[in-house]
C-alpha cells in the first residue's frame, strides 16, 4: 500500500540518515587524530570525504523529510475521507432510521384502514344478511301460508266429496 511504501522510504531515509551521522562522528574522530599527528594531505582528504558525506547527510536528511511529509499528508488525506465516509454513513444511517419508522407509521395506517375496511365489509355483511333472512322468512311465510291454504283446500274438497257421496 502507499502507506507501507511512505513508510518504508521513511524508515530508510532515517537508517541512511543514522548511519552517515555516525560515519560523519567517526570521520570527525579520524581527522582530529591526523590532524594531531600533522598529516596535512590525509587532513584534506578527510576533510573532502567529510565534505562528501555530509553532503550525502544532508541529501538523505532532505529525503527523510520528504518522506515523512508524504506519510503526514497521506495520514491527513485517510483521516479526511474517514470522516468523508462517516458522515455518509451517518446519513445513511439518519436515512435509514427515518423510511424504517415512515415504514413502521404506514403498517400502523395500513393496519387502522384494514380494520375499517373490514368493520365495513362485516356491516354490510351483517346488512345482507338481513335482507337475506328477511327474504327468508317472507319466503317461509308464503310457502306455510300456501301449505295452509292446500291443507285446506284438501280439507274443504274431502268434505264436499263426502257431501256427495
Amino acid at each position: 500500500s502507499t502507506l507501507e511504501k511512505i513508510r518504508t522510504e521513511r524508515d530508510v531515509a532515517l537508517d541512511k540518515a543514522m548511519y552517515y551521522e555516525k560515519e560523519s562522528h567517526d570521520l570527525k574522530l579520524k581527522l582530529k587524530e591526523i590532524q594531531t599527528i600533522s598529516e596535512k594531505r590525509a587532513c584534506r582528504e578527510l576533510e573532502i570525504q567529510l565534505e562528501k558525506h555530509n553532503f550525502e547527510h544532508e541529501k538523505i536528511q532532505n529525503e527523510r523529510d520528504l518522506a515523512i511529509d508524504k506519510y503526514e499528508q497521506l495520514r491527513l488525506d485517510t483521516e479526511s475521507t474517514l470522516e468523508k465516509i462517516r458522515t455518509e454513513r451517518d446519513v445513511a444511517l439518519d436515512k435509514a432510521m427515518y423510511y424504517e419508522k415512515e415504514s413502521h407509521d404506514l403498517k400502523l395506517k395500513l393496519k387502522e384502514i384494514q380494520t375499517i375496511s373490514e368493520k365495513r365489509a362485516c356491516r354490510e355483511l351483517e346488512i345482507q344478511l338481513e335482507k337475506h333472512n328477511f327474504e327468508h322468512e317472507k319466503i317461509q311465510n308464503e310457502r306455510d301460508l300456501a301449505i295452509d291454504k292446500y291443507e285446506q283446500l284438501r280439507l274443504d274438497t274431502e268434505s264436499t266429496l263426502e257431501k256427495i257421496r
